[in-house]
């Protein structure tokens, strides 16, 4: 049946290409030593809070290309269970003490740190000393920076994912993401990031999200409407029974209507698609009653999704559901996951309309909605 829906298809989507852009924007500047231009740069984009089509912040994209030599040659020998040569990222720390008041090349090195310390923690033998070395580190270097006082979303992004790592007090947590959501109100990626904090924080009872979907969506602003309260748990559910147990689902409907009437991009109308037949699907066994109700109300919403809003297939958004977009990266999927995705789509799309298939119609889908094509 999967033959019988008419959907295009982009293996690779505008979101995709604007992340690449400024990715390798970010590194070849670092590769040919032009300081002062990423510097200007980055810092533009930071302080107009200037994004991708799918909301993600393009200095935060133009930082993690230009760290990404150095960090990747250290996350290489680690893997291999070595001790990394870290000569490279000492000499960007040098530059960085000399861009005296600017803070974009400290985001950069910092940034590096991060991701050498991550590299460290979920390494084969972790080795919590040489992670923790890193991630206070990056927070010294930051240190002298106060982000509220310079408009950068991105340092307070940054330090809220140190807070996480070096801070055993849910506390601290709490307050940078607070200080991150007050310079940036309306960019649903730090909602994301900070539902996934709470959840990690206290996965089994998740007190934090309920209460922080009251005290913090407030200062989301009007930019974000009752699209904060999805946002907020979205990364949430797809791991934990209990965020799903706790979910208000009515409200968090109405956020994700909210969402495609704000914002109606192809991106976003995958995301959510994807969420709702894979995260949400029937496969997923929820042992707490109040948990597989709420998944199966959000897996019904996949036909006013599909019918009322997709026109466009993102076949990467289909092929891992369950992954966050906090990990910047500018790697496109291979042409396989691509194909993969796309038949999961369709197949997905296919059991979903399958009473109206049934007798041999096909669908399609076009901007002005899903319609029946009869059988010949």
């Amino acid at each position: 049946m999967a033959r019988r829906v008419i959907l295009p298809s982009l293996p690779v989507a505008d979101e995709d290409v604007a992340r690449m852009r400024l990715w390798e924007a970010g590194r070849h500047m670092a590769r040919q030593e032009m300081w002062h231009e990423l510097d200007a740069l980055i810092l533009h984009a930071d302080t107009a809070r200037l994004t991708t089509p799918g909301g993600a912040s393009e200095a935060r994209l133009m930082i993690d290309g230009a760290q990404s030599d150095v960090s990747a040659a250290a996350i290489h020998a680690i893997d291999d269970g070595q001790v990394p040569d870290l000569s490279g990222l000492t000499a960007i720390e040098r530059i960085a003490a000399e861009q005296g008041e600017s803070h974009a090349i400290a985001l950069v090195v910092a940034q590096a740190h991060l991701r050498i310390g991550q590299a460290w923690s979920r390494s084969a033998t972790p080795e919590r000393d040489r992670s923790h070395a890193h991630f206070e580190r990056a927070q010294a270097l930051l240190a002298p920076y106060d982000a509220r006082a310079l408009g950068a979303p991105c340092l307070a992004a940054l330090e809220a994912e140190l807070a996480e790592m070096l801070s055993p007090a849910v506390d601290d947590v709490v307050s940078a993401y607070r200080r991150l959501l007050a310079l940036d109100p309306g960019n649903a990626l730090h909602l994301r990031a900070f539902g996934l904090a709470c959840q990690r924080a206290e996965s089994e009872e998740l007190p934090l999200l309920t209460q922080h979907a009251a005290r913090l969506l407030p200062q989301s602003g009007p930019d974000l409407g009752q699209s904060g309260y999805v946002w907020l748990f979205f990364d949430a559910l797809k791991h934990c029974d209990a965020a799903l147990g706790a979910l208000d689902v009515e409200r968090f409907i109405q956020g994700m209507r909210d969402i495609l009437r704000r914002q109606p991009s192809q991106h976003l109308i995958n995301e959510l698609a994807a969420f709702c037949a894979l995260s949400m699907g029937p496969d997923r066994a929820c042992k707490q009653r109040s948990a597989e109700k709420a998944r199966a109300r959000l897996h019904d919403c996949l036909s006013w999704i599909l019918s009322e809003h997709l026109h466009e297939l993102h076949p990467a958004l289909w092929t891992t559901p369950d992954t966050t977009p906090l990990t910047l990266s500018r790697h496109t999927l291979p042409r396989a996951h691509i194909v993969k995705g796309r038949e999961m789509a369709l197949r997905v799309i296919a059991r979903h309309f399958a009473d109206q298939l049934a007798d041999g119609s096909s669908i399609a889908f076009s901007p002005a909605g899903m319609y029946r094509l009869p059988a010949i």
